[in-house]
């Protein structure tokens, strides 16, 4: 069965701090991280023992799993090509790509979410992104790269799996006659 609502959460830790003379001082924490609460319509119980089976062999989030995200995981540019890191080295909130279609304007666009292969963290386009006449093209995103990617790994912009675990130790359900089940799971995502 799958799920029908998705609450889709970023988690980027900030510390602010105000001084009595009214100045603010923020510093960003590592750590960004993407939760989901997922909600499934009523089910049978029957319907719902294979999903709580599978919610009890995650071992209360010490396991990990993919999931895709309904229209979260997809892509809303215009797309094609085979888009790949061209360089090595890189770092921080910008990426340089290539593998791209031609002179495409609105190849990407802001929001859409992109995962780097080999990588499990996903990250989230903050500008468009609009391809010159080589297929080249930077991205802006959220969060900056936690890891430096390789020269030539290759990106995912469609069907993007979140790699992610139950988020705390309890997940609860709601039974009502006639064996009618209502549930939702909540995700962290893990990287």
């Amino acid at each position: 069965t799958a799920f029908n609502a998705v609450e889709f959460i970023n988690e980027d830790p900030t510390l602010i701090s105000q001084s009595q003379s009214g100045r603010t001082f923020a510093r960003k924490l590592r750590g960004q991280r993407w939760k989901f609460t997922v909600r499934f319509p009523k089910i049978s119980e029957s319907d719902f023992r294979p999903i709580a089976a599978f919610i009890d062999a995650q071992r209360g989030g010490y396991e990990s799993f993919t999931i895709v995200l309904p229209v979260i995981s997809t892509s809303t540019g215009v797309g094609g090509g085979a888009p790949l890191v061209n360089g090595i080295g890189q770092t921080g909130s910008a990426l340089i790509i290539d593998g791209c279609p031609l002179s495409t304007s609105g190849w990407r666009k802001a929001g859409d979410v992109f995962k780097i292969a080999g990588h499990t963290k996903i990250y989230r386009l903050t500008a468009d992104a609009d391809t010159d006449i080589a297929g080249e093209v930077t991205l802006s995103f959220i969060p900056p790269l936690i890891e430096i990617p390789g020269d030539n790994e290759a990106l995912t912009f469609q069907s993007v799996p979140f790699t992610v675990r139950l988020n705390g130790s309890i997940q609860t359900y709601s039974l009502s006659i006639p064996n009618i089940i209502k549930t939702e799971i909540d995700l962290i995502e893990v990287f």
